[in-house]
């Protein structure tokens, strides 16, 4: 009678050990999506911009409309760059004003 149940109880085993692999591989294949997910940005383009961008891609400059955006983004960011360097150091003078305010007013609306 044990040797009976003993085929079953392994195979059950078995079924438990390769679903939970099975189950885990589809959390960290989850996980990857989601983190690839996160790096999306939906953006409406005027048809000039899509036309530039579509341009790149025929060109052979990029190999798609993704590497165009991104290629784009890119060469403008460096084009700005004084910009940029304006925009952080704006920004930390902002920080430094509210953390010399102090935190007791941190979050209060006025009245």
């Amino acid at each position: 009678m044990s040797t009976e149940n003993k085929p079953q109880s392994t195979s059950w085993e078995q079924i438990k050990r390769e679903s939970l692999k099975l189950l885990e591989s589809l959390g960290k294949a989850i996980d990857q999506t989601a983190s690839e997910l996160s790096k999306l940005s939906v953006v409406s383009l005027e048809n000039e911009d899509r036309k530039s961008m579509d341009q790149l891609v025929s060109a052979g400059v990029v190999e798609n409309r993704s590497q165009a955006v991104r290629f784009l983004i890119r060469e403008g960011t460096n084009a700005k760059r004084d910009l940029y360097a304006q925009i952080e150091k704006t920004n930390a003078e902002i920080q430094l004003l509210r953390q010399q305010l102090g935190t007791p007013f941190a979050g209060k609306q006025p009245e």
